[in-house]
């Protein structure tokens, strides 16, 4: 029985390490992946401004107002992933380590992934936003939702939308509207609009 007890706080001790050790590496995966997204984000949407006035200038200073926040955001959303994989792991501790660990994996790794997927998202098109709310010329924002089986109805419904570059859509950012979204916009020129316009009207 004590040896059984010692294998038991033994186990406890690795999946807390475990646990700790997994939360690191998502914090860093988080801010990065955020990051990234976010820088292109801001590139894509420059160069679809540039097509419109090739004198455009950008200020990417507020992209590095997002730093900050990106951390803060990626450690809570590691440590709470890396408490609720400790939490299942130790539930089933006494069947084994690995097979704790695997269970655990196997149970929160969907969370994890629409995490990630959700947050670069946001990111990406918020870099956008740092560029389009420089526009100070008349342009416009399209919707572009990703069609497809996945395709949810309200972005389905968005596709196609068009504001100004200044306005907000019917149904918030692209990218945020809900988890997984997938959906961006586009800057384009009032000609483009109208043309749209027409087009949708015409549909």
């Amino acid at each position: 029985m004590l040896k059984q007890r010692n294998q038991a706080v033994s186990n406890s001790i690795n999946l807390q390490d475990a646990a700790f050790r997994l939360e690191i590496s998502i914090r860093d995966a988080i801010y990065q992946s955020k990051q990234i997204a976010r820088a292109a984000g801001s590139n894509s949407a420059l160069r679809e401004v540039l097509k419109l006035d090739p004198d455009f200038e950008v200020n990417v200073g507020r992209l590095y107002d997002y730093s900050a926040l990106d951390w803060v955001q990626a450690k809570r959303y590691a440590k709470n992933f890396a408490t609720l994989w400790l939490s299942k792991a130790l539930q089933v501790a006494k069947r084994g380590f690995n097979r704790a660990a695997n269970f655990a994996h196997s149970e929160s790794l969907y969370r994890l992934e629409m995490i990630a997927a959700t947050e670069s998202s946001k990111a990406f098109n918020e870099g956008r936003t740092v560029v389009s709310d420089q526009v100070e010329f008349d342009a416009y924002k399209r919707w572009d939702a990703t069609m497809d089986t996945r395709t949810c109805a309200i972005c389905a419904d968005a596709d196609g939308e068009i504001v100004s570059i200044n306005e907000q859509f019917i149904n918030g950012e692209p990218g945020s509207t809900h988890p997984n979204c997938r959906c961006t916009y586009s800057i384009i020129s009032e000609s483009e609009a109208s043309a749209y316009s027409h087009i949708a009207q015409s549909g």
